[in-house]
């Protein structure tokens, strides 16, 4: 019922089911029992102890715990609700969770208030009194557990001081573990995929690429991981554009039950690829697995700009990255660590005589309109046809400007009216540079991009990145910036924290406003706390993944409350009767 209930809460609030919701229903179908568990658990004990009949027991196994689960309920609620109002990725991520949990609370706690005591009324005088042996012994087992829990409880009480220490060095190792995790956004995961670049030296012919990429098409093809392997010659996705002599492939893996052996997960099978591409002589080759989040990074690395502020021009930038990069490849953190900006791409350079033009009667703006038109593109007026607009632009074919002896078919009119050709004006000089030319906040910029190594996070590849940054970059002009996940991994730090600080802040006001004292909830906001870093720290090293500590106090929240309310209102009124009885016989 409490999963149903959860479903239609989720479409009012306009959820979506995607991986991380079903993973957060899991997460939630161990909380949802508990509130059922309480009841039910009390209504057996009720009628094991004082013999009542089902009906009587559920009555008053709700004068009894009913405030226990409403307490439950709030307080799993004060956890999660802050955490759906974090921003950016890490609070989209955090929400997925956050949401479901907290919708399942609220309709557990309003069905162990009314379905559960009904159900217990029904169901129980029906069972048999008589326990079946596999049962009777799972009892026993459960006894002797409960029996030493208490044994060690007691002697804790009995020595308060080592309990505190105990406790103190729970919360100190726990500290002491969390500082020295590695940092992630998102783990990377094997998806069956890898993405395989080649790169030529640069202005390298189109058939040249493509006979490399059948090279390298028939190399894969004979990995026995591979299932299926398609490759397009002439687009860089480094840079984002058409390049004659760079290429991009995609490996399909095989099932992953048939790669369970050693060396056949994604991140292996790329550096076998790489290990071939080495008896490519005429092409580096790269190979990487593509990042869990689609449109989050390139690589599933890291990615910034290299920021060069001032007049500093494109080799000088180029130089500096190369710096960068040769120092990042040397740290055991990275690996692929490379600059997308080249400055030896052939190219021609156009130089207008402006002395001869004016002299022949030749306007420059018509000079270089009439070369924007024909060698590149020029943008001419707009139109509208059939209910749509549309855009002019005028530009030659490509076979009338690919060669420099174009410029003798191109004219350009003289205010005498005579047409002269361009060429004898305008002289080609053949150069290199780049051609693609990045900014960042303004500034001209070098985009790099660089890869954990194995056993390594992205939280681990940008702190090592930085640290070669404040080596090199010591003009005080360069700096870098980051963008895709490492920048997230910057937006998002104390995100985690400040969530988890809300959480504990809000289940100390609404326990302190039920109990009506603030002592009573100190010992559940302590231990709560203490549980959850405990859960951070296993959930990071063993799982892999982080689910936030704000998800973490929430299940520590609920092995807690349930003492904490029990002596409220099991024990509470029975001291208040005594006292009551005393004032009486006074």
């Amino acid at each position: 019922m409490s999963l149903i209930g959860t479903f239609a809460g989720m479409l009012a609030l306009g959820f979506s089911v995607n991986l991380l919701i079903l993973f957060g229903l899991v997460l939630a179908i161990g909380i949802v029992v508990d509130n059922a568990i309480i009841v039910m658990e009390n209504v057996d004990r009720l009628i094991r102890e004082q013999n009542m009949k089902a009906r009587h027991a559920a009555i008053e196994t709700m004068k009894q715990v009913a405030g226990t689960v409403v307490s439950l309920t709030l307080v799993l609620v004060a956890v999660f609700a802050p955490v759906a109002f974090l921003g950016g990725m890490t609070g989209e991520l955090y929400r997925q969770f956050a949401v479901p949990i907290a919708v399942s609370v609220v309709v557990s706690g309003v069905v162990a208030l009314t379905l559960t005591p009904a159900m217990c009324a029904l169901l129980l005088d029906q069972q048999p009194r008589k326990v079946r042996k596999p049962f009777a012994l799972f009892n026993a087992t459960f006894d002797k557990l409960t029996d030493a829990l208490a044994w060690g409880a007691n002697r804790l009480l009995r020595h308060a001081v080592i309990g505190v220490l105990l406790f103190a060095l729970l919360v100190g190792g726990t500290g002491w573990l969390v500082t020295r995790l590695p940092a992630g956004l998102v783990p990377q995961e094997d998806q069956g995929v890898a993405m395989v670049v080649y790169q030529l030296p640069p202005a390298a012919a189109l058939p040249r690429t493509e006979a490399v990429r059948d090279t390298l098409s028939e190399g894969l093809m004979g990995l026995p991981t591979t299932e299926n392997f398609t490759a397009i010659a002439g687009f860089d996705i480094f840079a984002g554009s058409m390049r004659t002599n760079a290429g991009i492939g995609f490996l399909d893996l095989s099932d992953w039950r048939q790669r369970g052996g050693p060396g056949q997960d994604a991140l292996s099978v790329a550096g076998q690829i790489m290990g071939l591409g080495l008896g490519i002589p005429e092409a580096n080759v790269f190979a990487f697995s593509p990042p869990p989040i689609q449109g989050l990074s390139l690589t599933g690395g890291v990615e910034g700009y290299l920021e060069m502020r001032g007049s500093a021009g494109p080799e000088q930038i180029e130089a500096l990255a190369g710096k960068l990069m040769a120092a990042a490849n040397q740290r055991p953190e990275l690996v692929n660590a490379r600059s997308t900006l080249d400055t030896g791409i052939p190219r021609y350079r156009a130089v207008l005589d402006r002395e001869k033009a004016r002299d022949m009667g030749v306007p420059v703006n018509q000079v270089f309109e009439t070369m924007q038109s024909t060698f590149g593109s020029l943008y001419v007026n707009d139109f509208t046809l059939l209910g749509r607009n549309w855009q002019v632009t005028l530009q030659s074919e490509a076979a009338f400007r690919s060669k420099p002896e174009d410029l003798d078919k191109v004219f350009v009119r003289s205010t005498g009216g005579h047409m002269l050709p361009l060429s004898t004006l305008v002289t080609l000089e053949r150069t290199a540079g780049p051609d693609i030319l990045n900014r960042y906040n303004v500034n001209s910029a070098a985009r790099f991009l660089a890869d954990p190594a194995p056993g390594y996070t992205t939280g681990q590849a940008k702190a090592a990145m930085e640290a070669v940054a404040e080596r090199v970059l010591t003009d005080g002009d360069s700096a870098i910036g980051w963008i895709g996940e490492a920048f997230q991994l910057d937006a998002a730090a104390g995100a985690g924290g400040l969530a988890f600080g809300m959480g504990l802040v809000m289940v100390l006001l609404i326990l302190a406003a039920q109990y009506e004292r603030w002592t009573l909830p100190l010992p559940l906001v302590f231990a709560s706390g203490a549980g959850a870093a405990s859960r951070q720290v296993i959930g990071t090293v063993v799982v892999g993944g982080r689910y936030g500590p704000g998800q973490h106090s929430g299940l520590a929240v609920r092995t807690v409350v349930l003492p904490i309310d029990g002596r409220r209102f099991f024990f509470l009124p029975q001291s208040q009767n005594a006292q009551a009885a005393n004032r009486g016989g006074t």
